[in-house]
């Protein structure tokens, strides 16, 4: 999970000491916000839809990089893992 957080957004790649065995590692807001488990799940997957796209062979899926963008796959994130794991949805799946 760690190395998709660390992809290169031009080539799609983490650097070579994020490839292989990088032991534990921590996830945090860099404004110290709490952040919950779902929200790392869901940046993780982000990070993997976006690795998909590039594996499309159109080069860098720049369009993907912006708030906005994140924003539109986080909201079907939401409902399919509602749909998926059944209940009301977590807190912050807005």
């Amino acid at each position: 999970m760690a190395t998709f957080l660390n992809i290169d957004p031009r080539t799609g790649f983490a650097p070579l000491a994020w490839q292989s065995g990088i032991g534990t590692v921590i996830v945090a807001h860099k404004d110290k916000k709490p952040l919950l488990p779902h929200h790392v799940e869901g940046v993780w997957m982000y990070c993997d839809y976006v690795l998909d796209v590039f594996g499309e062979g159109r080069g860098a899926p720049a369009r993907l990089y912006s708030q906005e963008a994140f924003g539109k796959w986080w909201g079907r994130y939401c409902v399919e893992q509602r749909e998926f794991r059944g209940g009301k949805g977590g807190e912050g799946c807005r």
